[in-house]
């Protein structure tokens, strides 16, 4: 491949990624605030459609991630734990595993969100 060309497919490849990068990390936000949102509300406070909004979030985002990655893999399985303590309701013995899975998530999307921005920089 000419070397023209190869300069040519970063320029494009890469500012794609760093979108992919920006909606990825704005996606699991969204979603881990929603989620620790509805964790923390009294059962009052609760509504059907932020239920609802949660478990849309959850497939989009399965629809950025790669099957193939073992840390997306490892992410939406957490997420999906997380998305099942939610619909089990509030309790203590969900308590731990609902922070336990959300600090996990938050630790796995940081790691995957820093090896793109590597990938990023080295196709600059």
């Amino acid at each position: 491949m000419d070397n023209s060309i190869r300069v040519a497919n970063k320029q494009v490849i890469a500012p794609m990624r760093q979108a992919w990068i920006n909606n990825l990390r704005d996606l699991v936000a969204d979603l881990l605030g929603k989620c620790a949102h509805y964790w923390a509300a009294g059962f009052d406070e609760r509504e059907d459609s932020e239920y609802r909004h949660i478990t849309e979030l959850l497939y989009k985002l399965d629809l950025f991630l790669n099957p193939n990655e073992e840390d997306h893999v490892a992410l939406i399985q957490n997420l999906r734990v997380m998305h099942l303590a939610l619909s089990e309701g509030r309790d203590p013995e969900h308590d731990n595993v609902f922070w336990d899975t959300h600090r996990t998530a938050v630790a796995l999307v940081q790691r995957i969100l820093k090896r793109e921005w590597d990938r990023v920089k080295s196709e600059i």
